[in-house]
């Protein structure tokens, strides 16, 4: 009897050990239920990727860019440090090709569209420094600052304005994407005109 007791404690200690064992490994940051619960990419959660995009491994900044695309957190953090790579590129008059698995200004600007669409009326609060990327001198950060206004949808009504004003720059392609972005914001625009 004294046996069996003894064999029956030491069983439920095992059980018990391998349940909040297995729980652990199930709810930890980057878990299994965690990632079914909190969205994951390739297991890690998104506060891990809004780090990783200022990683000095150029790699690990791209793949970090590529994972807050997926994921669209609805985080306030994601669009500042996205609108800083932005904002960082060296030659906004360029379009240039970025070495293969760096990151680069449009990979960021298409992550960052992603968010501030996950973000619906919070992503306001950054209409005032995408409105003056939208008077920057560089060509391509003005047809980013309109991609992304566009991308904000009806969210972005207090930047028509400056989209209106945007239809009348020099180059044609800022032209195009402002008025692809008036449309997006209020795509019955053009029958109220009429």
């Amino acid at each position: 009897m004294r046996i069996m007791k003894r064999n029956m404690l030491f069983l439920w200690g095992v059980g018990t050990a391998i349940f909040l064992g297995g729980s652990f490994l199930l709810l930890r940051e980057g878990g299994l239920l965690h990632c079914l619960i909190w969205n994951c990419y390739e297991s890690k959660p998104a506060s891990y990727w809004i780090e990783a995009v200022q990683d000095k491994d150029p790699k690990v900044a791209r793949k970090a860019i590529n994972a807050l695309q997926v994921l669209a957190p609805r985080s306030p953090e994601a669009v500042r440090l996205l609108l800083a790579m932005i904002k960082a590129d060296p030659t906004p008059n360029v379009l240039q090709n970025t070495p293969t698995g760096e990151p680069s200004p449009e990979l960021a600007a298409i992550a960052l569209a992603s968010i501030l669409r996950a973000l619906g009326p919070d992503a306001r609060e950054f209409i005032p420094a995408l409105t003056e990327l939208l008077q920057d001198p560089g060509v391509f950060h003005r047809i980013r600052a309109c991609r992304l206004l566009g991308a904000m949808g009806a969210n972005a009504q207090e930047a028509v304005p400056a989209l209106i004003q945007a239809l009348s720059d020099e180059f044609p392609a800022v032209r195009d994407e402002a008025a692809m972005a008036l449309k997006q914001i209020d795509p019955q625009r053009r029958a109220k005109q009429n």
